[in-house]
């Protein structure tokens, strides 16, 4: 092919068979070579384009009479060998043939012509005189030792070599030899290595087209030559190159030798095309059936678009089986009737559905191909529009990324930068989009060059930016879960402070003279003080917190000052209530203690002033003398308790002044009026027993009652 494609204008060469036909545009050139003639090429990259160059070249094929049964234009631009290589043996077998041949071919003779017998014979007859040592029978084997193709040479040029002397040369050598002599004394391409005929059955393709070639390199000078010398021979012409043409394509179906079948072979033969055939127009009306139908409403949106181009990638897979099997079973077929296996109104049955067959799986592949296009180009459209999105969407967040807003230094400002960078974060749309388009193939030939940079500038920013806000947004709710949490243990800490206030005021209006509502009071800050102890811990946790928040917005100052700030508030009002607890608790029982010391003097003293009462009011001038005596030692014992009875009564003036300087309101109007009628009360009897005399009357005069006392006894005993 290079040799032919050497010839154009300008030269071209192929590196990579497979690759390099893909597009159709090397095929087209070669064609031109081959048919001397100009083509118009599709430039375009897209699939359509190279679909659209492969089915112009084998249209031209076709008309040039080249079989390509089992070739689809499908099958080259995605790439298949087998596809590939199979028209490659078509076109050089149907191109080089003719040109060794066509000059000495008649229409009539063209069609009884077998190239392989023609060759084989030419190469016996070349070959007399080396018997001895080569024995021609068929193009593989009789090849294999590398003696025949330096026969072939020698025979044409004895002077080159002797041959006798390759019989001591190793295989490869003489293969080597051969083709090396061949290409510099007649031209012959080296189509051929050493390694493709040293095999234990060698390719007999490989071999007829080289031998071919070896035959137009060799045998063409000569053959006009003996044309023009020849005189009385018969001529041959061609005088209809369309006919010749037909001819040559019969030929090369015929290939291959037809055997004569048995009866047994044919029947085996016919139920196997059968039951073949039957086997692939099943499997086609399973793929008729399941092909995918396309409403234009479900290209609504970019995914789905691709699932059902999954969808159709699927059953193309599908089809790929059905589409190898049924080419398989069409290649068979063909070879079957070119073989000669079936009578003549069998072989127009075979035919006829073996066409129909193509025509079906044809068919759906056209159809499977448009639907691929129509596919491709809505996912191209919404693409672009996600793209477009993605790109203003990016340049957003770039920004962003320059600007590197802080953290918030409060609750809600944090929470208000967290609910404005997530509606950011919600503007690219829905994600699996995002991962639709990050993970798109910039090498899909249904892309153009425009869509291809934009797919590789989002893939190369997108990391980057999606990183940054993923990080951010991270960064966001950290500090909002730990601010949630310092506002929770604020609030917590607050409305148990707030609490405690509130029961210490009620605390502080304790009425001390109700010795109950002193111990509901006591009791209340005896709660208050073990809580004191849980509330501690809960201020620490505070403080971590805050801690915590300072670190994460890496000791941000006016965060610093602000979270201080807040603890420090905490922290007065913590100690405010601790504080107070523990005073008004010491009050409260101060108080208490001093209740109750001064209600027990007053009692000791109110027991006293009973007393001293009823004495007085027991003396009557009717009392025996002996009573009068007995009371009146009793009086003087009560004088001689006096004393300490006005330490009492002291001692009681002064715990009731301290009291009433702790209570307010009417308990303290309450206690003043007890202290003011005790003290009266202390004031009457003591005076009363003072001015107390024998009679039990009062006297006037400065004597105390013992002087008085003392009088009346001396002057009774006088």
């Amino acid at each position: 092919m290079n040799a032919r494609l050497a010839q154009h204008d300008p030269p071209m060469e192929i590196k990579d068979i497979v690759a390099d036909l893909m597009d159709g545009k090397m095929l087209l050139n070669l064609l031109e070579v081959l048919l001397n003639t100009t083509l118009k090429k599709e430039k375009g990259v897209m699939r359509v384009h190279k679909l659209n160059n492969v089915e112009k070249a084998m249209d031209l094929l076709e008309k040039q009479k080249v079989k390509l049964v089992g070739i689809n234009g499908f099958d080259i631009v995605d790439g298949k060998p087998r596809a590939i290589l199979a028209l490659m043996w078509s076109v050089i077998l149907r191109f080089q043939v003719q040109e060794a041949m066509q000059e000495t071919v008649t229409e009539e003779t063209a069609k009884a012509f077998n190239v392989e017998k023609k060759l084989l014979d030419w190469c016996k007859d070349r070959l007399q005189g080396y018997e001895s040592s080569i024995t021609i029978t068929d193009f593989t084997t009789s090849w294999r030792d590398g003696l025949a193709f330096n026969a072939l040479i020698h025979s044409y040029r004895p002077d080159l070599f002797n041959f006798d002397d390759l019989e001591t040369t190793s295989t490869h050598a003489r293969l080597e030899s051969s083709f090396k002599m061949a290409e510099k004394y007649f031209g012959v391409p080296r189509y051929l290595d050493s390694s493709d005929i040293d095999v234990d059955k060698p390719d007999k393709k490989l071999i007829i087209m080289y031998l071919t070639e070896m035959y137009n390199c060799m045998e063409g000078t000569k053959a006009r030559e003996r044309k023009e010398s020849a005189i009385n021979d018969t001529e041959l012409t061609v005088d209809n190159k369309e006919a010749v043409d037909g001819a040559l394509h019969e030929v090369l179906d015929e290939m291959d030798a037809k055997e004569t079948f048995s009866q047994s072979e044919h029947d085996s033969a016919v139920d196997s095309l059968n039951e073949m055939l039957n086997e692939v127009e099943s499997g086609l009306s399973d793929a008729e059936q399941k092909k995918p139908m396309y409403d234009q409403n479900d290209y609504v949106d970019l995914e789905a678009v691709m699932k059902q181009m999954e969808k159709q990638k699927a059953f193309e897979n599908e089809l790929e089986t059905l589409k190898s099997r049924t080419y398989e079973v069409l290649d068979k077929g063909q070879s079957m009737i070119a073989d000669g296996v079936f009578q003549k109104e069998e072989e127009e049955q075979f035919q006829s559905r073996m066409d129909i067959v193509a025509e079906r799986i044809k068919s759906l592949l056209e159809q499977c191909q448009k639907d691929r296009d129509r596919l491709s180009l809505e996912r191209t459209v919404l693409l672009k529009q996600q793209l477009s999105k993605m790109l203003d969407w990016l340049s957003k967040a770039e920004q962003k990324m320059k600007d590197d807003p802080d953290i918030g230094t409060n609750y809600e400002t944090v929470s208000q930068q967290l609910e404005d960078h997530q509606k950011f974060q919600e503007e690219v749309g829905d994600v699996s989009m995002v991962t639709i388009v990050l993970g798109t193939d910039n090498s899909d030939p249904g892309l153009d060059d425009k869509t291809r940079t934009k797919v590789k500038d989002v893939c190369s920013r997108w990391p980057a930016a999606w990183n940054w806000c993923d990080d951010r947004n991270q960064k966001l709710t950290r500090a909002l879960i730990d601010w949630q949490k310092f506002r929770d243990e604020e609030l917590l800490l607050l409305n148990w402070l707030a609490q405690k206030e509130k029961t210490l005021k009620e605390v502080a209006l304790t009425d001390v003279a109700e010795e109950e509502n002193v111990k509901q009071s006591l009791k209340l800050l005896e709660v208050t003080q073990s809580e004191l102890n849980e509330q501690e811990q809960r201020l620490q946790r505070l403080h971590q917190l805050g801690e915590d928040i300072i670190e994460e917005s890496g000791n941000n100052d006016e965060i610093t000052k602000e979270i201080k700030a807040q603890l420090l508030d905490f922290d007065e009002c913590w100690n405010h209530v601790a504080t107070r607890t523990l005073d008004e608790k010491e009050k409260l029982i101060n108080t208490q203690n001093k209740m109750k010391e001064m209600y027990g003097l007053m009692g000791s003293v109110n027991e006293w002033i009973n007393e001293t009462k009823g004495l007085m009011k027991e003396y009557n001038e009717d009392m025996p003398l002996e009573d009068q005596e007995n009371l009146k030692k009793r009086a003087e014992m009560k004088l001689e308790e006096k004393p300490n009875m006005q330490v009492k009564v002291d001692r009681v003036n002064r715990l009731g002044k301290d009291v009433c300087e702790i209570l307010d309101g009417p308990s303290e109007k309450a206690v003043k009026g007890e202290l003011q009628e005790f003290n009266d009360r202390w004031q009457e009897t003591a005076a009363a027993l003072e001015s107390y005399n024998d009679k039990g009357y009062p006297e006037s005069g400065g004597d105390c009652c013992f002087m008085r006392i003392i009088k009346r006894k001396f002057k009774s005993f006088s």
